[in-house]
């Protein structure tokens, strides 16, 4: 197969292929593929269509016939013919411009903007976004805020040219490499670069592109069937005046598929009376042809066909026009020999564009689909690389372990304090000092029993005439409300808002990407129970002793005895004071004999006797049983302070176990976060892995269809 249809029929090759990827986007492209196939199994037959057309069938059939008894001619041929058709009702193609703006990558061009030029706007180029082909700074270089417009210029409300025009931007426009002083017209394939004159990464370049859109074939028919050929012979009798009809028809002759043009004129036997007109009218029709049709450039073949139009035609065939007809199969013998798939390439190229003219806004879409699949996966590529996510969340996790350790470190040291602070003898605000203050608010009672004395502490607020209760849960409630209280600052108070204010601190610390730690790891702290430790049965001490106390008779007897020496004794040292002598006896004798003088002042000296001894006897009865009480009091505050502070050791073990508790949670959180960060980090690398697969599927799929719409351009211009 020549190089030409060759060319075409590896392009067809290629856009089925290209379609039959995409069959699922889109129903139609199934129908193009049918439609491709079917014209590249056209172009591989390698059969030329003749059409023939005249006014006369007689003459049509006749043609028909001289070619298809050519037995070495008709194997490359397939005839049709048909009258002449009705002209075109249709109006002309429209030509449609458009804008590509075009990212030039390392090992690809992306599209990034399509924009479809309407001949009522101007179209501004630059930064600002307000432009109509918006500029990204960030992508190109050297743009200016409002650097180039592309205007249509109008004529007879038709758009028929584009024109490119330059701001006074800084670093210029160019097109094809060449700087815009002025106002330039723009052709088709033209490349428009901004502040540089040659493509290249970071450089704005956009393709304008001019295409002709198709008429619909489904106007007009009989006409389109007519001139779908690569042959056309148009067949007239030169007896007759060429008529107006068939003028219109080859002066106003649609070229888009037909190679090849003949205006065969049948000639008359030179015998008949017909010849002069007949050679009058071909002169005429050689004279319209040269003056009035320019284009398509038609040849002249005179024949004579009436061999194949009467039964005998053939008997006597005049060797002129056996001439004529040899020069006719000569001229269709040439055509087959000169590679004839080259003419039946234009046609066929005409209707593969047509019928894949749906493809190349589809093509164009595509790329642009891929050029922001590719940039936003760039993004996101670049994006992952900005983070160290595995230095940093390795980081995040040590500091965050270190500000766990130095926190609880921290918080059992004031919880140390806090315990000192709570038994301290010398604090109003010790549970020692409040036991104590507890105990000197009872009062000391004695009672009778078994006809012995008891002394015996008192409530007077309780309803039990037994204390321990009411110091059990003195004791109870005082430990219960500290280690309430000491659970509250180490919760929201100590270093820095307590627990609450560390798991702020490790969130804060830990949550280093927001979107890939959704929810905080680590849980509020738990309530404080010491109940269990209050709800045992606590053994009480004795709040009562028994008071053993000498009869008032032998107190007396023993204490006169002795108060009687004393007296004398003293009596002794007075007289002895005075200068007088006396003995014992003497003063026994002397106070004998002044008692019986004086008996009334005996009685008087004996009851000042027994009042002193009653009354000391009153005072050392009343002193021991204060230092009974002082006693019990002691015993009692003692054995109640032991007991709080053996108490307070449990509820100190509750808080540690409670404060290990929540250590274990806060570390096993941040464990939780740091297996969140490694399986994120083998995401990210799957991911960063994904992303660059697809970058390089895009890549390539860029650079097919890049392919493909250049092959579908050079398609347009075979």
């Amino acid at each position: 197969m020549p190089p030409k249809a060759d060319k075409l029929s590896q392009t067809i090759e290629n856009l089925q292929l290209f379609l039959s990827r995409k069959a699922d986007e889109r129903e139609d492209l199934a129908e193009i593929s049918r439609q491709l196939a079917q014209l590249n199994k056209t172009l591989n037959q390698k059969k030329l269509t003749v059409q023939i057309v005249s006014q006369s069938p007689i003459l049509a059939q006749a043609v028909f016939d001289l070619i298809n008894s050519q037995t070495e001619l008709k194997q490359f041929f397939q005839l049709k013919f048909d009258a002449i058709p009705k002209p075109l009702t249709q109006t002309a193609p429209q030509h449609c411009a458009s804008l590509k703006l075009r990212q030039n990558l390392t090992d690809a061009t992306g599209l990034h903007q399509y924009l479809e030029l309407s001949s009522k706007c101007e179209y501004v180029i630059g930064r600002s976004p307000e432009a109509d082909v918006k500029i990204n700074p960030q992508l190109y270089q050297g743009v200016s805020w409002n650097h180039a417009v592309v205007q249509p210029l109008i004529e007879a409300e038709k758009a028929i040219q584009w024109q490119i025009s330059d701001r006074h931007s800084t670093n210029g426009t160019f097109v094809n490499g060449e700087r815009l002083t002025d106002s330039r017209l723009l052709n088709s394939g033209d490349i428009i670069t901004l502040a540089c004159p040659q493509a290249g990464e970071n450089v704005a370049e956009l393709a304008f592109t001019l295409r002709i859109e198709a008429l619909d074939l489904e106007i007009d028919r009989e006409y389109w069937d007519v001139v779908d050929c690569d042959l056309l012979m148009v067949v007239i009798d030169s007896k007759q005046q060429l008529a107006l009809e068939v003028q219109n028809f080859v002066q106003n002759l649609n070229q888009t598929y037909i190679s090849r043009y003949y205006l065969l004129v049948d000639t008359p036997d030179p015998k008949q009376e017909e010849v002069a007109v007949a050679e009058k009218n071909l002169q005429e029709i050689e004279v319209w042809l040269k003056n009035d049709v320019l284009e398509p450039r038609f040849e002249l073949i005179p024949l004579y066909l009436k061999s194949f139009y009467t039964e005998d035609g053939n008997n006597n065939l005049d060797p002129k026009q056996q001439k004529k007809q040899e020069r006719f199969t000569k001229i269709l013998g040439d055509l087959v020999k000169r590679q004839p798939e080259n003419i039946l390439a234009k046609r066929i190229a005409v209707q593969v564009v047509r019928a894949a003219e749906p493809v190349e806004p589809f093509l164009e879409q595509q790329q642009q689909e891929l050029a922001e699949k590719l940039a936003q996966a760039q993004q996101e590529l670049v994006a992952l690389s900005e983070i160290n996510l595995k230095e940093v969340s390795k980081k995040a996790i040590v500091e965050a372990n270190q500000t766990k350790d130095k926190f609880f470190k921290a918080i059992k040291l004031d919880m140390a304090q806090s315990k000192a602070a709570f038994v301290d003898v010398y604090s109003k605000k010790s549970v020692v000092y409040q036991i104590q203050d507890f105990v000197d608010s009872l009062n000391p009672v004695v009672l009778n029993k078994n006809g012995q004395k008891i002394i015996q502490l008192n409530d007077d607020s309780a309803d039990s005439d037994d204390i321990n209760p009411s110091l059990i849960g003195f004791c109870t409630d005082s430990l219960e409300k500290w280690a309430i209280e000491e659970w509250y600052k180490v919760s929201h108070v100590y270093c820095n808002g307590g627990l609450h204010g560390l798991l702020d601190r490790l969130n804060e610390k830990t949550n280093v990407i927001p979107e890939v730690l959704s929810q905080s790891p680590f849980s509020p702290p738990d309530d404080l129970n010491v109940q269990d430790n209050f709800l045992l049965s606590f053994a009480g001490t004795n709040c009562e002793t028994s008071h053993k106390q000498k009869s008032l008779g032998a107190y007396i007897m023993n204490h006169l005895r002795s108060q009687m020496m004393q007296i004398m004794m003293m009596l002794t040292l007075v007289l002895g004071f005075v200068g007088i002598k006396s003995s014992k006896n003497q003063m026994t004798q002397g106070l004998s004999n002044y008692f019986k003088q004086y008996p009334w002042l005996f009685g008087i000296f004996i009851f000042g006797i027994i009042f002193l001894l009653v009354s000391a006897y009153n005072r050392e009865n009343d002193l021991k049983l204060d230092e009974a009480g002082v006693k019990l009091k002691k015993d009692l505050s003692s054995y109640y302070q032991s007991f709080a502070k053996n108490l307070l050791d449990k509820v100190i073990q509750d808080l540690n176990l409670n404060l290990e508790l929540e250590e274990n949670k806060i570390t096993n959180g941040l464990e939780i976060v740091s297996d969140i960060y490694s399986d994120r980090l083998v995401e990210v690398e799957k991911q960063q892995i994904r992303i660059e697969n697809n970058l390089e599927q895009y890549k390539t799929q860029q650079k097919s269809l890049a392919t493909e719409l250049s092959e579908f351009e050079k398609l347009k211009q075979m």
